[in-house]
């Protein structure tokens, strides 16, 4: 089959070249950096020219869309969509003149926002919109209790001007006021009551395909708007096959994204913890990624979309624990930082960034990222029958011993 990967000189898209490769297919790369492993089949060309990516296409079968903006530190955020929806829209045109087929766009676990909410009463669970809706109902009681205590407030000024009713002496209207003071002060306890009675809780949810979209910012949002494009496209034709593949945070050799940044700080003894170190974070190392990736080319026409990530998830806790493990050493986490004092610290560096246009390793999205649960539902995938070839610890320690031994 003959294939063009758009990014394909980028972390994941050298790695899907190579699958697709020893599968016996004919590959050509798009994308504005030369490929250092694949410089031969790459053409050099950006996203937003519409006339080179049209005539790159030709004699195209299948198109694997990775090209995309998406550091958390691009300025100005119009780039976002110039590349990623605007973008989007010019692979939709080159698909049509040509008449490609087939899609398979790499999107974001970022459209799903970054804390899905699941309200939890009783024994019983209720995540997304229904989740949304409890919350909602919690916090409406929550101000009519508060409404209440206002007017309580009022009534007790009023009771302190007028005799008790059913003794008008100074002795019982002062006996009948401290009572009345007692009733009117349970009202402090009514904002407290949902919680009390019911066994309320809100958590993280682990959001599936057909959840909510609640992208927190630009990079998820623009991915969003190119799904929605691309969607526009599958149904425009029922011979279209559109597979849009949802991954979590990606590692592996040679990458240098957030989790080699944590990794790195960790092996220069400069990692400080923020908060608790118990929240989970769903994860995939690149080559089961890759490798599910290149078993999408035998998809029937239709649409399909699949959260990506290597199951079980780990805590910040357990990934530590891991990284000192491969490399002998004492997994104790000797400073951690209160989460407040973590997201304060971030926001420093943003008001920094923008004073001095120079970027910085910390920024309170990051810190947000960092501290957050991120935990994505993959039953889906499970029902394809993709086994990944590598455990999550595996992956880790794969990476770990390229860059850190």
């Amino acid at each position: 089959m003959n294939i063009l990967v758009t990014g394909g000189s980028g972390f994941i898209g050298t790695n899907l070249v190579t699958d697709l490769l020893k599968q016996g297919h004919n590959v050509k790369i798009y994308d504005k950096q030369k490929s250092e492993t694949y410089p031969d089949l790459c053409i050099i060309g950006d996203i937003r020219d519409k006339e080179q990516l049209t005539n790159s296409m030709r004699g195209i079968d299948a198109v694997y869309h990775l090209a995309a903006e998406h550091r958390d530190d691009v300025h100005p955020a119009s780039l976002y969509y110039e590349v990623n929806v605007a973008g989007a829209e010019n692979i939709v045109c080159a698909l049509k003149k040509n008449n490609v087929k087939r899609l398979i766009f790499t999107s974001t676990v970022a459209v799903y926002g970054l804390n899905p909410k699941v309200a939890k009463v009783g024994g019983l669970q209720s995540q997304g919109a229904k989740g949304e809706a409890v919350v909602n109902l919690l916090r409406t009681l929550g101000n009519a209790g508060s409404g209440v205590l206002r007017l309580s407030r009022r009534a007790n000024n009023m009771a302190s001007n007028r005799p008790h009713p059913l003794n008008s002496s100074g002795v019982g209207n002062q006996k009948g006021k401290h009572f009345y003071d007692f009733c009117l002060k349970l009202a402090w306890l009514i904002p407290l009551l949902p919680c009390c009675l019911c066994n309320v809780r809100v958590n993280s949810g682990a959001p599936d395909e057909d959840s909510p979209i609640r992208p927190f910012n630009d990079y998820g949002k623009s991915k969003y708007e190119a799904e929605t494009i691309f969607s526009k496209w599958a149904d425009s034709d029922n011979t279209n096959c559109l597979i849009t593949v949802r991954p979590t945070v990606i590692f592996g050799e040679k990458n240098r994204g957030n989790v080699y940044n944590l990794l790195y700080q960790l092996s220069s003894g400069k990692f400080m913890m923020v908060g608790k170190g118990i929240n989970r974070k769903s994860m995939a190392y690149v080559l089961n990624l890759t490798s599910f990736l290149s078993t999408l080319l035998k998809y029937a026409p239709g649409q399909f979309v699949y959260n990506y990530a290597d199951k079980p998830d780990l805590c910040m806790n357990e990934l530590i624990k891991n990284f000192h493990s491969t490399l002998g050493g004492n997994h104790r986490i000797n400073f951690r930082i209160p989460y407040a004092l973590g997201l304060m610290g971030g926001y420093f560096y943003d008001i920094l960034a923008k004073i001095t246009g120079k970027t910085y390793p910390i920024s309170s999205i990051r810190i947000k990222k960092f501290s957050a649960n991120t935990v994505i539902n993959t039953d889906k995938l499970k029902e394809t029958g993709f086994v990944a070839h590598y455990t999550l610890p595996e992956g880790l320690s794969r990476m770990i011993k390229s860059e850190f031994v």
